[in-house]
């Protein structure tokens, strides 16, 4: 009796990967199928439309923000706009190890270029070279970090993207993308982007501050 009381137990500990792995799988899919049901159902609305040319865009915007992502291939793209600014939503997707691994973002494009501005997160920093130091949420990247780190904080921006999701965030020129992984839940996509939009401008202003010849005050959001 002993004997078998072993073997189930042997049993049970080498099938705990296994069905650790398929909970989570079935979890993610859950979590891209409402993602796709959002995306589909905002492209019903005036103004916005699931666009397969837009995934070229995606993928040059991938390029610029986050290049370790621009070979995963696009699964969905959805454009339109929000408050002025040009929005596309993606979703991409590559199988790595059996697993599918997927990112979803949101890009923004702004009326005109801003300094480098990065808060990179623990899954997306050695993408880059760069560590996250442990029990930090995000590590700022931009040409003078001390520069931003008090602002950072004082906006309360770690927080507040907390708040949306936790997505790894990139200001490259007139574009920013906020970048997640892995997928998250989005049972209201309206409510993401318009979330997202409201950090526009604290971002803005902290890139500002890194402009060596700063232009004459504009409108940051």
């Amino acid at each position: 009796m002993s004997g078998q009381v072993g073997w189930i137990v042997v049993i049970a500990v080498l099938a705990l990967p296994i069905v650790l792995g398929l909970t989570r799988e079935v979890r993610v899919l859950r979590r891209v199928t409402r993602a796709d049901r959002a995306m589909r159902a905002l492209a019903a609305t005036s103004g916005w439309e699931l666009e397969a040319p837009a995934a070229s865009i995606l993928r040059d915007r991938y390029l610029y923000h986050f290049p370790w992502v621009v070979d995963a291939p696009i699964v969905r793209v959805l454009n339109g706009s929000h408050d002025g600014h040009e929005v596309i939503v993606g979703r991409a997707r590559i199988l790595e190890q059996r697993r599918g691994l997927h990112w979803f973002s949101v890009s923004f494009r702004l009326p005109r270029e801003y300094p480098i501005l990065r808060l990179e997160r623990g899954w997306s920093g050695p993408k880059m070279g760069i560590t996250v130091p442990g029990g930090a949420l995000y590590a700022p990247i931009a040409s003078d970090v001390h520069a931003i780190t008090g602002p950072v904080e004082s906006a309360r921006i770690p927080e507040r993207l907390l708040a949306v999701g936790a997505p790894a965030v990139s200001l490259v020129g007139d574009g920013i993308m906020f970048l997640y992984h892995p997928m998250p839940d989005v049972p209201d996509l309206p409510d993401l982007i318009d979330r997202l939009g409201t950090l526009l401008p604290d971002v803005l202003a902290v890139a500002e501050l890194l402009r060596k010849d700063p232009a004459a005050p504009e409108d940051a959001s």
